[in-house]
């Protein structure tokens, strides 16, 4: 007999030996004792984790000449025929290449004849989602009112895929992924029966590698014992599998705590001579973070199994990180993996994706900053309200405002739109000048209009109807007779349209505003400074002067001059 794989040869026997599916094994065993056995079965999971092999146990455990029993003997003929795949009324049937209604009409028209010399004829259908809608069809009066020597055991690797009908007929067994921890146990039980020796490294490499799989685990022990015969090392599961080490991962987020982009490129270039898949590159970094942020967040290191020497520089880099910090990092990751999959230049994405994280603005520099600037803002209140006639009026200009907290925390290079329209007029050819008066607006009046009615010509003539009323600053008033609120809902709505209209014929920007009034008396326009300071004397005559008290004040409390001196602003007497 030739060479018998690790997989086939460890295959368990009884529901005992299935690792990691107790829950299942469980409530098959009680449901053969209590002889409550369905007619259809759904074994639903993960590839490699048991599924198969427990319909076959389960096979013999109904057909044992000393059953129905949990735990089937294994040394009499029908239990052995059944191991070996020779029982004639047990049939392993692949849907895959049996997918069509003909075969299943075959299957449905042998179910009719009892078994030649067992207790149950058992149908095993893998991968079962693969038969077509004819053929599922075909199955159902048949899985509804089976005969009473038949029991169905349908497995299948994407349960979404098998029609609702069918699921409804059935017991469905969903497999889990196999704990990383028993997959390791399982293996060094092989080991030592084997006589194999081997680093416990090596076995959580294997077992990570798996994903969750045992037979996947099993298959990779075969090829690393392939390698290096009956003493397997660490490194020798890393060289023949292609795992990337964690010292790599720890470069990387070490080099991202102290912002070295350049040392980025090199542990780049590295990786690239080494021939790492990007993919799995990332797939690694983004574990290697989530581990430093579950440490982060819960202070435990039971989630680092098979990593225990590495649990002393795992603290050391968490400490490095915000919680905030490692949420973006991994959001950063995430969104690269998906993106470099599709990249005909995956090592240009993950270049680009280093030099992102290691230029990530720190998540508590930014916090700390809010923080004192709101502490700032509240003691400032609280001496403010025990002070008379002192306002604070930021002034919002580019260049007050280089310097200030709000460029610390909006980048210095940032120029709002809306701020430089608060204190001048800037047209789109680049020139500036002051606001215009309603004069002005009333020369280019019929110019706005026409250019209106060239965009649309219904707005323009509704516009037609409203008079130039009032100037603001840079702020205009349109109005239009109090009977006509539908004009004036229809220009507030496509004010947009407007204001672009009186920029191309201006030069100027201004806002606009529909109302509705009175059209006898229109409004002029709002008095310049100078007329305000003339034909209001009283006014300015009736304000104290102050301003020697409001110097002495600030002198006196300098966290309020301090915030004036952040904001850009200047005291103003009352």
């Amino acid at each position: 007999m030739g060479y018998l794989v690790i997989a086939r040869k460890w295959r368990p026997k009884q529901f005992e030996e299935v690792v990691g599916q107790e829950h299942i094994t469980l409530t098959l065993q009680n449901a053969i004792k209590k002889d409550r056995v369905a007619s259809a079965y759904l074994f639903s999971g993960p590839r490699g984790v048991g599924k198969t092999t427990t319909a076959r146990i389960l096979a013999k455990a109904l057909n044992c000449e000393k059953g129905p029993t949990p735990q089937p003997c294994d040394s009499c003929t029908p239990c052995q025929e059944i191991a070996e795949g020779h029982s004639i009324d047990v049939l392993e049937i692949d849907g895959a290449s049996n997918r069509g209604i003909d075969e299943v009409r075959s299957l449905r028209e042998s179910t009719r004849y009892t078994p030649s010399n067992l207790r149950y004829k058992i149908y095993i259908i893998d991968e079962v989602h693969m038969l077509t809608t004819e053929a599922f069809n075909a199955l159902l009066k048949t899985l509804e009112e089976p005969p009473p020597h038949v029991v169905f055991i349908f497995a299948t690797t994407e349960a979404n895929k098998v029609p609702a009908t069918i699921l409804s007929r059935c017991q469905r067994f969903d497999f889990r992924r196999i704990p990383q921890e028993k997959i390791v146990e399982q293996l060094k039980k092989i080991c030592d029966q084997e006589t194999i020796q081997i680093d416990d490294q090596a076995l959580y490499l294997i077992a990570r590698k798996s994903e969750g799989c045992m037979r996947d685990s099993q298959s990779l022990l075969d090829q690393v014992l392939s390698f290096s015969d009956h003493t397997v090392s660490k490194d020798d599961v890393i060289s023949l599998l292609g795992i990337i080490q964690h010292d790599e991962f720890f470069t990387i987020s070490e080099a991202i705590a102290r912002k070295n982009t350049a040392e980025m490129f090199n542990v780049s270039r590295n990786m690239f001579k080494k021939g790492y898949d990007f993919t799995e590159l990332l797939s690694g970094l983004a574990e290697h973070f989530h581990n430093l942020l579950v440490l982060k967040s819960t202070g435990s290191t039971e989630h680092l199994v098979g990593l225990e020497p590495y649990i002393d520089q795992y603290r050391k880099v968490a400490a490095s990180f915000s919680e905030i910090d490692l949420i973006r990092i991994l959001q950063l990751i995430h969104e690269a993996s998906h993106s470099i999959r599709r990249s005909a230049s995956p090592q240009i994405h993950f270049e680009t994706l280093l030099a992102r994280l290691s230029n990530l603005p720190s998540a508590e520099s930014i916090q700390q900053i809010f923080e004192e600037l709101q502490e700032l803002k509240k003691k400032a209140s609280h001496e403010l309200t025990s002070a008379s006639g002192l306002k604070i009026i930021p002034e919002l200009n580019a260049g007050k405002l280089a310097g200030s907290l709000f460029a610390q925390i909006n980048g210095a290079s940032r120029q709002s739109d809306d701020t430089s329209a608060a204190t001048e007029h800037i047209d789109e050819r680049g020139g500036s000048g002051p606001p215009m008066d309603l004069s002005e607006i009333k020369t280019f009046w019929p110019r706005i209009v026409e250019r209106v009615k060239k965009q649309k010509i219904h707005i323009g003539s509704i516009l037609q109807e409203g008079l130039p009323y009032k100037v603001t600053g840079n702020k205009l008033q349109i109005a239009f007779d109090e009977t006509k609120g539908f004009h004036v809902h229809t220009i507030n709505e496509h004010r947009r349209l407007i204001e672009e209209a009186i920029r191309e014929v201006t030069g100027r920007r201004m806002l606009i505003d529909g109302i509705g009034r009175k059209l006898d008396a229109p409004a002029e326009a709002e008095p310049s400074s100078a007329e305000e300071s003339s034909t209001e004397p009283a006014l300015a005559d009736a304000v104290p002067d102050t301003t020697d008290e409001s110097d002495s004040w600030l002198e006196q409390n300098p966290m309020v001059k301090k915030l004036i001196s952040s904001l850009g602003g200047e005291p103003v007497d009352l």
